[in-house]
């Protein structure tokens, strides 16, 4: 049974049964499936967009993203983001991984990009995204992990396996 229904995500309480056998009641936030991209210019360094975001009434370093549309593949989805909220087209995207967010009351597990052999395009936003974008090299946005400047996990988990994977540790 939905408890609330948004345009961007649902609310359903159901029973569960688990492994233990115990039965519950239980509330999940049900969310459409999304992506975000982590593009990477020529020289190496990142871009993440800079937004406000309501729900914590802060401006939240990230990277770009949004939901997969009807009849989309991640893939297309995340070209589009990345052009929509930066004003980047990407020559190459290639799947780093798929992770859930918050498993203990949603469905979210977003799939992340890494896009490369960017050009500029026109940016298209929705008239709630407020957004700037930051160009920083892998060690700045490192210290900004450390510093806390850099919030959203998903984008701080994104940068660590790129910086990983850069230097061949993963």
């Amino acid at each position: 049974m939905y408890v609330y229904r948004s345009k961007k995500f649902l609310i359903e309480r159901k029973k569960v049964t688990l492994p233990n056998g115990k039965k519950m009641t239980m509330e999940v936030l049900l969310k459409k499936p999304g992506v975000s991209i982590l593009p990477i210019m020529e020289d190496g360094r990142i871009i993440l967009i800079r937004q406000y975001r309501a729900y914590v009434n802060k401006w939240i370093y990230e990277m770009p993203g949004g939901s997969i549309e009807k009849g989309e593949t991640p893939r297309q989805a995340a070209l589009r983001e990345l052009e929509e909220e930066t004003g980047y087209k990407a020559t190459k995207i290639r799947f780093m991984l798929k992770a859930y967010t918050t498993p203990y009351f949603s469905t979210d597990s977003p799939y992340v990009f890494v896009a490369s052999g960017l050009r500029r395009a026109k940016a298209s936003r929705e008239e709630d995204e407020m957004i700037s974008i930051k160009v920083l090299s892998i060690k700045q946005a490192l210290r900004m992990i450390k510093k806390q400047k850099i919030e959203d996990l998903g984008t701080v988990t994104a940068i660590l396996m790129y910086s990983h994977i850069s230097k061949g540790l993963i």
